[in-house]
């Protein structure tokens, strides 16, 4: 807009006196304070604006004249003293940016204020379109107007001069936009995470390095991967744990830093083994899954590892597509669960990460993997991560230790029915394993939980009645005893019988003190006098051994092989153990597996490989 065209609209104004007194003031004032203040006289416009003036310029109370032209005068206003010149409106002797920023404070929330928005609305379309220059100007200038309505400008100041003003106008300007345009709405406060209290007896462990606080207010340094459990809410919102990993000890942490894991294994005593949580990187898969890649470790699960290997060397596929790489760091193994009717799987699946139980200090698995450090060049995570997931689904590393049946693992990771199958007579386990390999089935055998040993002497030495020796294995080599089954008697009975208590001991009527240590077999006979036998050769021991079960053929008791193939006139079994060569037992014969072993889990026909 030209400086002319806003000096005429301004010496329009101060020259505008129409007649109708404060009634009128207030109608034209109702249809738009920016219009209401053109059409009134500069006294009315003082009266109507004193609470801004009075903002603006603290000072004497004094009461505004009443607006001329009219019958009736306009309600007396308190407004304050200021330096005057010819007229009751206060002077400003100059107005630039600070002091618009008080007009501006002053302003909002009167009349005009909400005029001049109003204006600015309808030239900006609501304040959605893009402003022009015309636009602006007009806004200004109606603001300006305001301001003269309200104040007498000091000699050398004028809208036409302050229409110049750049810092002014952008005050102005800037304060209509952010009235005009609707503020978003604020956003609704982000409710705080709540931190869940896991249930008491949930296991877990401690995702940083921090501090257990104890009761007594002492402090105990925990390390990231440290196992505890759940024992509910403490005070102020900490959470009860005992700490596990070989602290066994009570306290509080912040409930954020516990995470949900599989309970780790227990001891023989029941007490839960000191391993942490290690976080593992490395590949699912190192090219095709392989009953190569399986490796036990220190968790009674032969049954479940024997499983997955199996099933591997018979179709490396289904274990590929039984494991996720969800690319967050975590997995989702999918099993299948045997429904009510026996015959129909319902797909199950269970995510994990790669946090697994280890030896503390060492970058080893305890189960899963542990054969040797971990390497993730030369080992896949796929054992582990299926085993962690089924022990999760299961209830934890503790449920599936106790051992379990090879088909059911079998049916899980397939979702296809297994079967037992009765032993083969001697001269058909050839025969029957070479079909089962051209069916491309997955099997699984067991052995013996023990060997008897019947009437065997020679295994004593010594002479007037103390005796020492070691019951062996088949193959003389020291055997593990199971507890309550040895019985030694002196054949030309004299010496009478002993027998062992289940704790270690050897009692008989002529026995004065006896004793046997069940894991290396070594034993020790002391008789009383005149019952002793006559000779250490006199002694038969009868017994039974478990452990190893024949030395040559690395043969376990109590133990799930996988089936590897046939080669020649012999069985290849895999020992789920690791891959240390020598730990896989020997090619072995059919009359030799029908000595060692009970047990065949067969998984039905699979699909062919590739």
């Amino acid at each position: 807009m030209q400086h002319v065209q806003a000096q005429a609209q301004s010496s329009a104004l101060a020259q505008a006196r129409p007649a109708g007194g404060a009634a009128a003031v207030q109608a034209k004032a109702d249809n738009g304070a920016h219009d209401a203040l053109r059409g009134m006289s500069f006294d009315a416009g003082a009266a109507y604006l004193a609470p801004v003036q009075a903002t603006l310029a603290p000072g004497a109370p004094v009461q505004a004249k009443p607006a001329e032209g009219g019958a009736a005068a306009a309600a007396p206003v308190q407004r304050l003293a200021v330096q005057r010149k010819n007229t009751t409106k206060p002077t400003l002797d100059k107005l630039d940016a600070p002091t618009v920023a008080k007009v501006v404070a002053a302003l909002k929330g009167q009349g005009v204020w909400a005029g001049a928005v109003s204006a600015y609305k309808a030239a900006t379309q609501e304040g959605k379109a893009p402003l022009e220059r015309a636009a602006e100007d007009d806004i200004f200038l109606e603001l300006l107007v305001a301001v003269e309505a309200a104040y007498s400008f000091a000699e050398g100041v004028s809208i036409d001069t302050l229409l110049d003003d750049a810092q002014i106008r952008a005050t102005f300007i800037g304060a209509v936009k952010k009235d005009a345009t609707p503020a978003p709405a604020p956003a609704p406060e982000a409710e705080k995470p709540k931190v869940e209290i896991p249930r008491s007896g949930t296991f877990g462990m401690v995702t940083s390095d921090t501090e257990l606080v104890k009761a007594d207010g002492s402090k105990l340094a925990l390390k990231a991967g440290d196992a505890c459990e759940s024992q509910g809410a403490g005070a102020d919102g900490m959470l009860k744990v005992l700490v596990h990993s070989g602290k066994e000890v009570e306290g509080t942490i912040d409930p954020k830093l516990f995470k949900t894991q599989p309970r780790i294994s227990t001891d023989d005593d029941g007490k839960t083994q000191a391993y942490t949580y290690q976080k593992y990187e490395g590949k699912a898969f190192l090219g095709e899954p392989s009953v190569m890649d399986v490796d036990q470790g220190a968790l009674g699960d032969c049954y479940l590892i024997s499983g997955m290997g199996a099933v591997a060397a018979a179709n490396p596929e289904i274990i590929k597509k039984a494991v996720k790489d969800n690319g967050d760091g975590t997995y989702t193994i999918t099993f299948y669960e045997l429904q009510k009717d026996g015959k129909t799987f319902k797909p199950h699946t269970e995510t994990v990460d790669s946090y697994l139980p280890s030896y503390q200090g060492q970058k080893r698995t305890t189960y899963a993997q542990s054969d040797t450090a971990f390497n993730p060049v030369s080992q896949a995570l796929w054992p582990a991560l299926i085993e962690k997931a089924y022990a999760q689904w299961q209830g934890g590393y503790t449920a599936i230790q106790k051992g379990g049946q090879s088909s059911k693992a079998m049916e899980a990771i397939t979702g296809v029915k297994s079967v037992s199958s009765a032993m083969p007579k001697e001269e058909d386990v050839i025969a029957t394993f070479a079909q089962w390999q051209k069916e491309n089935k997955a099997v699984v055998c067991g052995t013996r939980d023990w060997i008897q040993q019947t009437s065997k002497t020679g295994l004593f030495e010594g002479a007037g009645g103390s005796f020492k020796g070691a019951l062996t294995d088949e193959q003389g080599m020291a055997a593990e005893i199971v507890k309550g089954t040895v019985k030694v008697k002196d054949a030309a009975g004299k010496g009478g019988t002993a027998t062992d208590d289940k704790k270690g001991k050897l009692a008989g009527a002529s026995v004065d003190s006896g004793s046997i240590a069940y894991d290396t077999g070594k034993a020790a006979l002391t008789y009383k006098k005149d019952l002793a036998p006559a000779d250490a050769k006199d002694l038969e021991a009868s017994y039974q051994f478990e452990g190893t079960l024949n030395q040559g053929l690395n043969i376990h008791g109590d133990h799930a092989y996988m089936f590897r193939g046939v080669q020649g006139e012999t069985l290849l079994f895999h020992n789920p153990w690791g891959p240390a060569a020598h730990k896989h037992p020997k090619p072995m014969t059919a009359a030799q597996f029908r000595e060692y072993f009970e047990t065949i889990a067969v998984n039905a026909t699979l699909p062919p490989k590739g």
